[in-house]
């Protein structure tokens, strides 16, 4: 398991505690179960993303709040590939957060890399609406009913709070930029 996993187990525990929440309490919001919620705090299991809006709903954060992103990270225009955070999924999914100081953007960046086959999961949904452009494979989004195939150079707009979900019907790796307003990472 890599250091950010480790990390981002450590920080979810630190602000359930912090909160005063027990794992039972966070299981039951987020539908996931106390065994599963322990070995991602315990750094033994790695989230989906479903998983993690899940938790960051649950203790009322931003996921982007479960990585450290450095406490002597400047404020400079400049956020070279090194500095990126980033957050690797069960599901074959690399997030590279490409606006690390959310809490002053009213949107945020992320750059994905899918790998063949890679799927979001279970469908997700949160506040506001996202923008994907696909650079480079083919993407298949759903919302709710509605499939959309995509190829590079494609893009897609969606209302967050309809239920989506993404998955990488290439098989080469699929890269996509996605801009959601207000951040959810």
């Amino acid at each position: 398991m890599n250091r950010a996993i480790q990390d981002m187990g450590m920080k979810i525990r630190e602000i359930r505690q912090a909160k005063g929440l027990k794992l039972k309490d966070v299981a039951h919001v987020t539908g996931l179960t106390e065994s599963l919620l322990s070995q991602i705090e315990n750094s033994k299991a790695n989230p989906s993303i479903t998983s993690l809006v899940a938790i960051s709903k649950a203790l009322d954060t931003p996921i982007s709040t479960f990585f450290d992103v450095g406490e002597d990270q400047h404020r400079s225009p400049v956020l070279r590939r090194s500095e990126r955070t980033v957050s690797r999924t069960s599901n074959g999914i690399l997030y590279y957060l490409l606006t690390p100081h959310l809490e002053e953007m009213p949107f945020e960046v992320l750059f994905c890399e899918y790998q063949p086959g890679a799927d979001t999961g279970e469908f997700i949904t949160h506040d506001g609406v996202e923008c994907g452009i696909i650079l480079e494979g083919k993407l298949e989004v759903r919302v709710e009913e509605d499939v959309h195939i995509l190829n590079g150079g494609d893009n897609i707009i969606i209302a967050s709070n309809r239920p989506h979900r993404m998955k990488n019907i290439s098989d080469k790796l699929t890269t996509t930029i996605w801009i959601d307003s207000p951040p959810t990472f």
